[in-house]
């Protein structure tokens, strides 16, 4: 099967589509613990009031820094990680503390393809035998359907059937990938996490992967989160893209408007890190090179937690977490810039205009007037 080297345009489902995926105000927290009795040090708020939606057939991509949350977000999503706050609906039902048999209905409907495929698959088993566990896990197959499944699985991921004799160190990180893809389908599952599925992939192979899950989802209506660090990937394989920072989305949107026309700041600073392949729009975007790295987790900046790190940060964002903010175009942002940026020398943000940079200098002396 021959697939381009190029991603295609993803189509957006239909609005007004029921959710296949609800997370609604959640938080997850990890307890660090040091000494001989491993007593409770500090804690780490890794994803921190998340409310997020995915329908059947759509792809939501999360991107961000290291370190933002995006791999746990996408581990609570699949009850592989319980929350600590908030709540989880898959397919309408709350499955935020779901119990042992509703878990194992779960794992048959949403699956997850792994970032580095030499890990996720078993080094002494041929990779056949780990396509085809969640065959005799989750179905009544025989070994003769499951043997015909495999070879359609190998068929939909552009490979054959001579690779499931294979074991993963004979194999490709194009290939395994692939076959990882086959894995998290096997079941027919309506809804796939996809953690850095391409990241450790060369640029044509990523392609490759990237089409393959496009044809998957066509022919399925699987829904996927597509977690990933690179923009550019994510806007050309998203329906709409989630900008984690912290722990926090701070902007959420349609793929194409945020990545054309980015209001957060740090959603503007991330996308002037994409590399630009055209010669005659090289400059059109200014490279904003962000200062520093982000704060320690444990002890996380109080009201906005970028705005250490934001050129245009005001006084009142380091006193105030920003609210979360319904644009024109069905964007929601948080950040003080749009609501209280045209009462502090910012006057042209509520009219779309990219606004002007603030004095850090005089930011950091002191109080200004409104």
């Amino acid at each position: 099967m021959t697939k381009p080297t190029t991603p295609t345009t993803p189509t957006t489902p239909t609005t007004g589509e029921a959710a296949l995926l609800e997370l609604q105000g959640v938080s997850r927290t990890f307890a660090v613990r040091d000494g001989f009795l491993r007593r409770v040090r500090s804690r780490v708020s890794a994803v921190s009031d998340v409310s997020l939606t995915l329908r059947a057939g759509e792809t939501l991509g999360v991107v961000g820094e290291s370190g933002s949350g995006k791999s746990t977000l996408g581990r609570v999503a699949l009850r592989l990680l319980e929350p600590t706050a908030g709540v989880v609906r898959y397919d309408g039902r709350d499955v935020s503390h779901a119990g042992r048999a509703e878990r194992r209905t779960l794992r048959r409907d949403a699956q997850m393809v792994f970032q580095n495929p030499y890990s996720s698959f078993n080094p002494l088993l041929p990779v056949g035998r780990s396509v085809e566990e969640p065959l005799e896990v989750h179905t009544e197959l025989g070994p003769g359907e499951r043997r015909t499944r495999l070879g359609e699985l190998t068929d939909l991921v552009g490979l054959s059937a001579e690779h499931l004799e294979r074991y993963p160190g004979e194999l490709s990180g194009g290939q395994l990938q692939r076959l990882g893809i086959a894995r998290a389908l096997a079941a027919r599952p309506r809804f796939v996490v996809l953690d850095e599925p391409v990241s450790s992939l060369d640029v044509s192979t990523q392609a490759q992967v990237i089409n393959v899950l496009r044809d998957v989802q066509r022919e399925l209506g699987v829904g996927y989160l597509l977690i990933a660090h690179n923009p550019a990937l994510v806007r050309h394989a998203s329906n709409r893209i989630a900008v984690m920072y912290m722990g926090e989305i701070v902007e959420v949107g349609e793929a194409r408007t945020v990545y054309d026309d980015p209001r957060h700041p740090y959603t503007r600073a991330l996308l002037s890190a994409v590399p630009v392949a055209d010669p005659d729009l090289i400059g059109r975007r200014p490279r904003i090179v962000l200062s520093g790295g982000p704060p320690d987790p444990t002890h996380p900046p109080s009201g906005c937690r970028f705005h250490p790190r934001c050129p245009e940060a005001l006084e009142v964002c380091a006193r105030v977490s920003p609210p979360v903010t319904t644009t024109a175009d069905g964007r929601r942002v948080s950040c003080h810039l749009l609501t209280l940026g045209p009462a502090t020398e910012q006057a042209r943000v509520s009219d779309g205009a990219v606004p002007p940079l603030v004095d850090r200098s005089r930011a950091a002396s002191g109080p200004r007037g409104a």
